[in-house]
């Protein structure tokens, strides 16, 4: 849905009241590299949480060393 004051022109382009293009709407296809980013980072994250799960346990794993 376009912003208060913005039209849909067509293929999810949207144009500003002044008639300037404003970009495309997303739809489906590749995320934008910031949100590639962030869930290559959660990804990280999670692995090092695992790999520090098994080899010490779930209580004897702190947050700062799933962090390091």
């Amino acid at each position: 849905m376009p912003l208060k004051g913005h039209v849909q022109v067509g293929d999810g382009e949207i144009q500003a009241p002044d008639g300037t293009a404003t970009g495309a709407l997303r739809g489906p296809g590749r995320p934008p590299l910031t949100e590639r980013r962030k869930t290559a980072a959660r990804m990280e994250i999670a692995y090092e949480a695992v790999r520090l799960f098994t080899s010490k346990g779930v209580a004897a794993t702190s947050a700062d060393e799933i962090a390091d």
